[in-house]
């Protein structure tokens, strides 16, 4: 993970994912966790799984995986916190299935 600095326009090296990914999402929350949604491990394949790092620890934290795997999901931080993920390409296909993640409680739907 690289991270921009918004003030100095600097680039610096982050935490590391436990598997790199391709084709991901990523959205940032108001506490300024970035979320990964998303993506895929290797050339075929979707991923589940749902890390998000603390830039200012370092940490990377697993939470709930998203219920559909898919890359090239589109992702945006909705104005009262909840993570909405939008359609991208599962195992079976493009798929145009919605879903948010309410990262307070850890849950989607």
């Amino acid at each position: 993970v690289e991270l921009l600095d918004p003030f100095s326009l600097m680039w610096s090296i982050g935490p590391s994912l436990a598997e790199g990914r391709m084709r991901l999402g990523a959205a940032i929350t108001s506490d300024t966790r970035v979320y990964f949604m998303g993506g895929a491990p290797r050339a075929s394949g979707a991923a589940s799984a749902v890390p998000y790092a603390m830039p200012t620890s370092g940490a990377i934290v697993p939470v709930a995986p998203m219920p559909t795997p898919r890359s090239w999901p589109g992702v945006v931080t909705l104005s009262d916190g909840r993570i909405l993920v939008i359609g991208g390409t599962t195992d079976a296909g493009v798929t145009s299935v919605v879903e948010t993640y309410n990262f307070r409680t850890n849950t989607w739907r």
